[in-house]
C-alpha cells in the first residue's frame, strides 16, 4: 500500500508541475518579449539624446554664427586655422610674432605663440585671422604702422 500512495503522490506532484508550467509559460513569454521591448527602447532613447545634444550644441553655433555655410558673416570664406596656417601668414608678412598679434587685433605675444603651439583660436580671433588673410606685406605694416 505505501507503494500505492508514494506512486499516486509522485504522480500527482507531477501533473501539479506541469499544470503549473503551462499557465506560467504564457507570462514567461510575455516577460521575456517585454524586456526585449524594453532594452530595444533604451538604446533607442540613448541614440536620441546623443542626436539631441549634437543638435544642441550646433543650434548653439548656428546661433553664435561660427557655423552655416561656406561664407563667414563678412562674406570671407572661413577657413580652419591650424597652427601651421597660422605660422605660415604670420611668415608670409614677415612678422614677429608680437607685431602679428597686433595686426590681428592686439593680441599678445603668448596668444600667438600658443595659437603656433596648437591651441586653437575662439571665434572671434578667427575672425580677426580671417580680416588680415588676404594682407600682403606693404598693407600688413602700413596697418602696424
Amino acid at each position: 500500500m505505501s507503494t500505492l500512495a508514494q506512486t499516486l503522490k509522485s504522480e500527482i506532484s507531477r501533473l501539479a508541475r506541469h499544470e503549473v508550467k503551462v499557465a506560467t509559460d504564457a507570462l514567461r513569454k510575455s516577460a521575456s518579449t517585454h524586456r526585449s521591448e524594453i532594452a530595444a527602447l533604451k538604446r533607442l532613447v540613448a541614440s536620441q539624446q546623443k542626436e539631441l545634444a549634437a543638435l544642441g550644441k550646433l543650434a548653439g553655433k548656428l546661433a553664435k554664427g561660427v557655423v552655416g555655410g561656406d561664407a563667414a558673416p563678412g562674406g570671407r570664406p572661413r577657413r580652419s586655422w591650424t597652427p601651421e596656417r597660422i605660422k605660415g601668414l604670420r611668415k608670409r608678412l614677415g612678422l614677429s610674432q608680437g607685431e602679428f598679434g597686433q595686426l590681428a587685433g592686439g593680441y599678445s605675444l603668448a596668444t600667438v605663440s600658443n595659437w603656433e603651439h596648437g591651441q586653437t583660436p575662439r571665434a572671434k580671433a578667427q575672425a580677426d585671422l580671417n580680416s588680415i588673410y588676404g594682407l600682403g606685406r606693404r598693407e600688413a605694416r602700413a596697418r602696424l604702422a
